[in-house]
């Protein structure tokens, strides 16, 4: 926290925002740039944009000039770009240097990205998915499923802390903040949770119980029955999120 606000507090600062951290291979790519300027100079800047893989190599640059407003924000050209090719799934790093009028760097700032190869979603009549069911009580596969909205607000988050086939070879941090195509920016992906008793948990998260305490619940489960799979997702699946469509496709397997 210091040092975000030590960086807010630079008279001339070079700002990077985006709405989305995980990409496909071969889809655009667009971070958004802005000059930050605290002072009463409109001095042209210019602004570098270098694009770094995992391994700390340059792969892309760019630069682009614009006069910084007086006292207030400029968006200057957005980083745009494309990734041909992963091995799976790769880091990279957009870093923005800001440069005033006389080539001298001012400010610099960076961003985090992944990029996925893509995956094919192959159904399985084995398998029954039951997507997001609503608020109330339910009978599915032998089981009473009580389904409860989240008691303080919908979440950006679920744990993928269960030991499931479904979430082995996710990251910790994979199952949160996902883009929403539809609204264009990170909306929340659990706005329920639910309980039933002969699940196996896929996806957790928590909630209150009768007695108002808090308690783990269910954001995704799974039970054999009569020959067939019931997996239970309340979690909002966007695969426009590479992450949520890797999800989608183990849950299939």
């Amino acid at each position: 926290a210091y040092f975000a606000y030590r960086n807010a507090l630079e008279p001339l600062h070079i700002s990077l925002r985006t709405d989305r951290y995980t990409f496909f291979v071969r889809e655009q790519i667009r971070i958004e740039g802005y000059i930050c300027n605290d002072t009463a100079c409109e001095d042209t800047c210019t602004v570098v944009y270098e694009l770094y893989n995992q391994s700390a190599e340059l792969v892309r640059k760019a630069q682009c000039s614009k006069k910084a407003k007086i006292c207030g924000v400029e968006r200057v050209d957005d980083a745009v770009f494309t990734i041909d090719r992963v091995e799976d799934r790769e880091k990279y790093t957009l870093k923005a240097i800001l440069m005033d009028a006389a080539g001298n760097v001012v400010d610099y700032n960076h961003i985090d990205i992944e990029v996925f190869a893509d995956c094919e979603v192959i159904p399985n009549d084995q398998v029954v998915l039951i997507e997001k069911l609503p608020v109330g009580e339910h009978e599915i596969a032998g089981e009473r499923v009580k389904v409860k909205n989240c008691s303080m607000l919908p979440l950006h988050f679920v744990s993928r802390k269960t030991g499931h086939q479904a979430v082995a070879g996710f990251q910790p941090e994979d199952f949160r903040n996902w883009y929403n195509n539809q609204e264009d920016m990170i909306t929340p992906i659990l706005e329920t949770t639910f309980t039933a008793d002969g699940f196996t948990p896929i996806l957790l998260s928590g909630n209150v119980n009768k007695e108002d305490n808090w308690a783990p619940a269910l954001a995704a489960a799974e039970k054999w029955y009569e020959g067939k799979r019931y997996v239970i997702c309340q979690a909002d699946l966007r695969t426009e999120n590479p992450v949520a469509k890797r999800f989608l496709k183990k849950l299939y397997e």
